[in-house]
């Protein structure tokens, strides 16, 4: 195995076969993930996850082996047309509500003109494409700074759309708990099922 091929920092750029090959010590971890993304939509409350750990934990290996695996489970299941949206590592675009709905149906519905549309439709638009064309699993990294872009009413519009749409689930991933997730006052406070890592 040539070392260059590894890449220690971002993990996201390595092909699906080293990233197995290298991974070790969290597969239950892993196999419950997969667990919850198989059950998407066709349960009525999807386990939207968080895994907390701090820099070189092994989250983003981890949500990259959930992407590799849930990209061979939607082409291996057709009838269930599992569409992914592996949102950027680097947030900063995802500024508002309405950046981030555009930059999840950017990934799982890119004939979806979405670019002059206001946040309403944009909100429409994904109920409509999770129902209709299949679930959407959400992958995001840096999950405390989007939440912090989007505030307390973006939060609260999102945190309504994953309660009330069962075919959307996230998997997400930050260093720590800040106070859009660990705050009694905040939306997602107690929203997400927490998977520390070391």
């Amino acid at each position: 195995m040539s070392t260059a091929s590894i890449s220690r920092f971002t993990p996201s750029t390595m092909p699906a076969k080293l990233l197995e090959r290298l991974f070790v010590v969290r597969q239950p971890v892993l196999e419950a993930l997969m667990k919850r993304i198989k059950t998407l939509g066709h349960t009525p409350s999807p386990h939207h996850t968080l895994l907390v750990g701090p820099r070189g934990a092994g989250k983003t290996h981890l949500i990259s082996l959930v992407y590799h695996r849930s990209k061979n489970l939607a082409n291996t299941n057709k009838d269930k047309q599992l569409r992914i949206a592996w949102l950027p590592e680097d947030p900063w675009t995802l500024v508002s509500y309405a950046r981030l709905l555009n930059a999840i149906l950017e990934r799982v519905a890119p004939d979806l003109s979405t670019q002059k549309i206001d946040e309403s439709e944009l909100d429409a638009s994904i109920r409509h494409t999770s129902r209709k064309d299949g679930p959407i699993l959400v992958l995001a990294e840096n999950l405390d700074q989007i939440l912090d872009a989007l505030g307390d009413t973006g939060q609260q519009k999102l945190r309504n759309l994953l309660q009330t749409e069962s075919g959307i689930l996230i998997i997400a991933s930050t260093t720590r708990l800040d106070r859009s997730l660990s705050s009694h006052a905040a939306p997602f406070f107690g929203f997400f099922d927490t998977i520390r890592l070391d």
